[in-house]
């Protein structure tokens, strides 16, 4: 069938006029009437059935901007989603360690595979090479941890990380040195992996034992290499002190990772 009509275009029952292509003879004197071509439209909103984005109700009507029709839309007031996802609308499914749970579903949002395999490596921080970092199993404690080198525990459980250290080249002979270790953001230190050594080069292995917070989220364990009187300075002396004064030091390195589950 074959129509004129306005640009807009017009509905006659459960049909709709589109536009078709206007042309000229091929003497490129006359030009043909612009022809109109009726297609099926059951919902009526002005788009062929075969172009339409939401059949049943009206494509014009869309909120949000994102070209999907409200009727169609899971999140129609939000015009990054279309579906609401792990997190449901207004929040992203952000997946930081790639293991397909999204991080506002994830107890631990650091143990997938983009993230956990950067944990246990060589770290070095001045003269002090984290050689490797393993969480082992506490006698008695009735948990295992997994292969996963971030694993996840319970609040207040206890935990043990060992430790392979290496100092080469120290600056300083004669100063007693401190490998410390403790959380990230936390103020009180773990312990030391070594303390009072005066030595250029030295290296061990040293087991860390201490308890789990008690507040769920993601933790990592930080080392900072120090040239000071004791483990973790003196209290009140921040010139002998790392970053047990309340607040990370710059210095400090990631070595390893775990979990607080809710």
């Amino acid at each position: 069938m074959l129509a004129v009509f306005s640009s807009t275009g017009c509905m006659v029952d459960d049909t709709a006029l589109v536009s078709g292509s206007s042309r000229v003879d091929s003497g490129g004197m006359e030009p043909v009437v612009d022809a109109r071509v009726e297609c099926s439209d059951i919902d009526r909103d002005g788009v062929c059935d075969e172009d339409d984005r939401c059949e049943g109700f009206d494509d014009s009507l869309d909120r949000d901007g994102d070209a999907v029709p409200d009727f169609c839309d899971q999140c129609p007031d939000d015009p990054l989603k279309s579906e609401m996802g792990q997190c449901g609308c207004g929040v992203e499914d952000q997946d930081v360690d790639g293991d397909e749970l999204a991080d506002c579903r994830d107890a631990c949002p650091i143990d997938g595979p983009s993230v956990a395999p950067t944990f246990g490596g060589v770290v070095t921080e001045e003269a002090m090479q984290i050689l490797a970092s393993q969480w082992m199993v506490v006698p008695g404690e009735g948990a295992s941890i997994p292969s996963n080198p971030v694993p996840t525990v319970v609040a207040s459980e206890r935990l043990r990380l060992r430790v392979s250290y290496q100092v080469t080249g120290a600056p300083c002979l004669s100063c007693v040195k401190q490998g410390e270790v403790g959380i990230e953001g936390e103020s009180q230190i773990l312990g030391c992996v070594f303390d009072r050594v005066a030595a250029i080069d030295f290296r061990g292995v040293k087991d860390l034992d201490f308890v789990a917070p008690a507040v769920p989220g993601a933790y990592f364990i930080v080392a900072n290499y120090g040239e000071r009187l004791l483990c973790g300075g003196l209290p009140g002396t921040p010139d002998l002190n790392t970053w047990y004064e309340g607040a990370p030091a710059p210095g400090t390195q990631r070595i390893a990772a775990f979990c607080v589950r809710p």
